[in-house]
């Protein structure tokens, strides 16, 4: 009798024992997928946020190209109002010169 009774009761364990063994797989399965999904999700936005900084990058690199042309622009400009400006200097310089010049030759003819 004792002998069916500790059978019984091993085999009662071993039930619980394997429905305590399925349960805790279900449960891992479970936490399996949930952490997969969640590891999905974050490489998801880590490629995202890659991307994210590949167009920062290609609009920074854009940005600096057209600084670089602005200025040299901003030169080219500059330097020909400089151009322009001593070109007006030596033209107003000139006609002061032809202004003077005839003033002169009046004026030595006007003294006897």
């Amino acid at each position: 009798q004792r002998m069916l009774e500790l059978e019984a009761h091993i085999n009662q364990s071993k039930d619980v024992g394997a429905k305590r063994l399925n349960e805790l797989a279900a449960t891992y399965k479970k936490a399996e997928e949930v952490s997969k999904r969640a590891v999905e999700g974050l490489q998801k936005q880590v490629d995202d946020y890659k991307s994210q900084v590949q167009a920062l990058k290609a609009d920074a690199l854009e940005g600096k190209k057209r600084e670089a042309a602005a200025a040299k622009q901003l030169k080219a400009v500059t330097d020909e109002k400089h151009r322009v400006e001593t070109l007006a200097q030596e033209r107003l310089e000139q006609l002061e010169t032809a202004r003077r010049a005839p003033a002169a030759p009046a004026a030595a003819a006007a003294k006897p």
